[in-house]
């Protein structure tokens, strides 16, 4: 757990890296993923220690628990890891990371529910999982006006992380 949890950190830097390049990437993920399918062979002891690591509040265990949690299907765990997420800022990453890792038909439902919340940061996490999987569709142009800067903010990124083009005219809207 903790490698994985180190390795998802070193991760995340190396794709902000302009120094690295694709065969370092795969590697690392080869290494997470071997990892994380340690971790599911015994889902339960897994899911014990990530209860126990959480309480450091740090990204790469959040990664590693949404990643458990997820692969659980259990909604209570899963709903554990999202407030932990939430309630500290800066591991969110960690649970964004953990969503643009699954297939997005694995985490679609879950986007989904998010995006509908009343709590913003729900609503960030939801725009963020689906700018990763390049998701199309109308969310873009909803979270553009949501009552949140920090929604708004995430969804003008993902404007221009996808392209949308078609977008631009609300951007230049928000930038009056």
């Amino acid at each position: 757990l903790e490698e994985a949890a180190m390795l998802s950190l070193r991760r995340t830097h190396i794709v902000g890296s302009a120094l690295q390049n694709l065969a370092t990437l795969t590697e690392l993920d080869r290494r997470i993923d071997a990892h994380l399918y340690e971790l599911n062979v015994d889902a339960e002891s897994a899911w014990v220690l990530c209860e126990q690591t959480l309480k450091f509040d740090e990204a790469g265990e959040v990664f590693v628990g949404a990643q458990v949690a997820l692969a659980s299907g259990i909604p209570e765990r899963i709903q554990k890891i999202v407030e932990i997420a939430c309630a500290t800022p800066h591991t969110l990453p960690g649970l964004i990371a953990a969503l643009g890792w699954l297939p997005y038909a694995r985490v679609a439902s879950l986007a989904q529910s998010l995006s509908v919340s009343e709590i913003a940061e729900h609503r960030y996490v939801a725009v963020a999982a689906q700018a990763l999987h390049r998701v199309g569709g109308d969310w873009g142009q909803k979270a553009l006006h949501d009552t949140s800067a920090l929604v708004q903010v995430r969804a003008c990124r993902a404007v221009g992380e996808l392209g949308r083009a078609d977008l631009v005219p609300q951007l230049q809207v928000l930038n009056q």
